[in-house]
Protein backbone atom coordinates (compact mmCIF):
# COMPACT_ATOMS: atom_id res chain seq x y z
CA UNK A 1 0.00 0.00 0.00
CA UNK A 2 1.79 3.78 -0.51
CA UNK A 3 1.95 5.32 2.26
CA UNK A 4 2.24 9.37 2.13
CA UNK A 5 5.23 10.16 5.02
CA UNK A 6 5.00 12.71 8.07
CA UNK A 7 6.33 15.71 5.54
CA UNK A 8 3.55 15.11 2.93
CA UNK A 9 1.08 15.27 5.21
CA UNK A 10 2.35 18.25 7.02
CA UNK A 11 2.48 19.81 3.78
CA UNK A 12 -1.18 19.07 2.30
CA UNK A 13 -2.47 19.99 5.78
CA UNK A 14 -0.99 23.34 5.25
CA UNK A 15 -2.51 23.53 1.80
CA UNK A 16 -5.89 22.81 3.59
CA UNK A 17 -5.49 24.91 6.40
CA UNK A 18 -4.27 27.84 4.88
CA UNK A 19 -7.31 28.29 2.38
CA UNK A 20 -9.88 27.81 5.37
CA UNK A 21 -10.33 23.61 5.68
CA UNK A 22 -10.09 21.59 8.79
CA UNK A 23 -9.17 17.96 9.16
CA UNK A 24 -12.38 15.80 9.38
CA UNK A 25 -10.57 12.95 9.93
CA UNK A 26 -7.43 11.45 9.93
CA UNK A 27 -6.47 7.84 9.66
CA UNK A 28 -3.51 6.29 8.00
CA UNK A 29 -5.47 5.21 4.87
CA UNK A 30 -7.95 8.50 4.71
CA UNK A 31 -7.95 12.04 5.35
CA UNK A 32 -11.06 13.72 5.13
CA UNK A 33 -11.08 18.12 4.59
CA UNK A 34 -14.12 20.05 5.16
CA UNK A 35 -15.44 22.98 5.11
CA UNK A 36 -19.07 24.99 5.13
CA UNK A 37 -21.24 22.25 4.31
CA UNK A 38 -21.31 18.29 3.35
CA UNK A 39 -20.74 19.15 -0.01
CA UNK A 40 -17.66 21.14 0.89
CA UNK A 41 -15.40 18.15 1.29
CA UNK A 42 -12.12 16.44 0.12
CA UNK A 43 -11.47 13.01 0.92
CA UNK A 44 -7.75 11.52 0.65
CA UNK A 45 -7.84 7.96 0.49
CA UNK A 46 -4.86 5.15 -0.01
CA UNK A 47 -5.12 1.95 -1.19
CA UNK A 48 -2.82 -0.33 -3.32
CA UNK A 49 -0.31 2.01 -5.00
CA UNK A 50 -2.76 4.65 -5.71
CA UNK A 51 -3.87 7.75 -4.07
CA UNK A 52 -7.34 8.64 -4.05
CA UNK A 53 -8.95 12.18 -4.07
CA UNK A 54 -12.44 13.12 -3.91
CA UNK A 55 -12.91 16.60 -4.15
CA UNK A 56 -16.17 18.95 -4.51
CA UNK A 57 -17.05 20.56 -7.83
CA UNK A 58 -17.57 24.42 -7.58
CA UNK A 59 -21.21 25.55 -7.02
CA UNK A 60 -22.57 21.41 -7.64
CA UNK A 61 -23.73 18.98 -4.63
CA UNK A 62 -21.32 17.16 -6.94
CA UNK A 63 -17.86 15.02 -5.93
CA UNK A 64 -15.41 14.47 -8.18
CA UNK A 65 -13.04 11.30 -7.80
CA UNK A 66 -9.02 11.30 -9.76
CA UNK A 67 -6.29 8.90 -8.82
CA UNK A 68 -2.78 9.41 -8.49
CA UNK A 69 0.36 7.24 -8.41
CA UNK A 70 2.40 10.06 -6.14
CA UNK A 71 2.56 12.67 -3.87
CA UNK A 72 3.74 15.21 -6.03
CA UNK A 73 0.99 15.32 -8.38
CA UNK A 74 -1.54 15.09 -5.60
CA UNK A 75 -0.01 18.26 -4.03
CA UNK A 76 -0.32 20.04 -7.12
CA UNK A 77 -4.16 18.88 -7.42
CA UNK A 78 -5.29 19.79 -4.62
CA UNK A 79 -3.10 23.48 -4.45
CA UNK A 80 -5.00 24.45 -7.95
CA UNK A 81 -8.54 22.92 -7.36
CA UNK A 82 -9.21 24.56 -3.97
CA UNK A 83 -7.73 28.13 -5.60
CA UNK A 84 -10.72 27.19 -8.45
CA UNK A 85 -13.20 25.86 -6.73
CA UNK A 86 -12.76 29.06 -3.78
CA UNK A 87 -12.91 31.23 -7.11
CA UNK A 88 -15.96 30.17 -8.41
CA UNK A 89 -18.22 29.50 -5.21
CA UNK A 90 -17.46 33.50 -4.48
CA UNK A 91 -19.42 34.09 -8.13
Amino acid sequence: MRMINRDEIQNINNIFNNNGWVNKKFTKNEYIYIKNNEYDEFRIELKDNFITIVSPIPNSSFLFKKTFNDYINLSNYIEEHIINYEEKNRN
